[in-house]
């Protein structure tokens, strides 16, 4: 697949996922794997938030941090628009939350 060609490419250095949920954390494994650098984005304050209670998110956390996962997560209320830095281009990116 295009995914999967593009973690082999040595030329793709960081990788940016958006969406911390299940397929989020193991995209962000599967990339880290590679070799690449990852940041995880959500807007919504711990990565599998909505799944799981904050003490098994903050130890989810911080395994992703330990294995050098940059994530970048909400720290306002979900319902509001999350503004953020696109690191390949330095670009201002707002996520919204789809009502």
């Amino acid at each position: 697949t295009n995914i999967k060609a593009k973690l082999e490419d040595p030329a793709v250095k960081h990788v940016t996922i958006i969406g911390a949920g299940y397929i989020g954390i193991e995209a962000a494994e599967a990339s880290h794997k590679a070799g690449k650098q990852v940041t995880l984005l959500d807007m919504i304050d711990r990565p599998l938030g909505t799944y799981l209670d904050p003490e098994m998110t903050d130890i989810l956390a911080k395994e992703l941090t330990d294995k050098g996962v940059e994530l970048k997560v909400s720290r306002s209320k979900p319902s509001q628009a999350m503004k953020l830095l696109a690191p390949s281009k330095r670009t201002p990116v707002t996520l919204k939350p789809i009502s």
